[in-house]
């Protein structure tokens, strides 16, 4: 995800506070290709991150996609999870603009208008579809 508006700091008190009162710690902002802290940017600046889980068998984590059989745990966070962090970024910086692979977001009036419908966004195959907001057990 990109954020521009927004510190690294700013960013990462968030996402402590949704983890610590949402989700029992869980969440944090994760390492590696989705994951690094990054501000990115010669003229304007934005974050780049990811949500990840400390555990995969703890509340916020993601499910693999399959649909055949029983999925397995992932150290990625759920859609839920990610949902809850933008909301609290979007509280306390409504004019901030939050790009991901399913949304571009301008502010918190755009958010809360359309972050229903990544919800229904397949992640697995056409014949079995699986859901973004249902690849959890939340």
């Amino acid at each position: 995800m990109q954020l521009w508006k927004v510190t690294q700091d700013e960013l990462a008190a968030i996402v402590q506070r949704v983890s610590r009162e949402q989700y029992d710690g869980n969440i944090r902002v994760g390492e590696g290709t989705q994951g690094d802290w990054r501000t990115v940017g010669k003229r304007v600046q934005h974050v780049r991150f990811g949500l990840r889980v400390n555990s995969s068998k703890g509340p916020g984590h993601r499910r693999s996609a399959s649909p055949f059989g029983p999925s397995r745990r992932m150290v990625a966070a759920c859609w839920h999870a990610h949902r809850d962090v933008m909301a609290a970024i979007f509280e306390a910086h409504p004019d901030a603009r939050l790009k991901t692979s399913m949304a571009d977001y301008r502010g918190g009036e755009d958010f809360e208008d359309s972050f229903r419908e990544t919800y229904y966004t397949n992640l697995g195959a056409l014949i079995a579809p699986v859901y973004a907001g249902e690849a959890c057990d939340c």
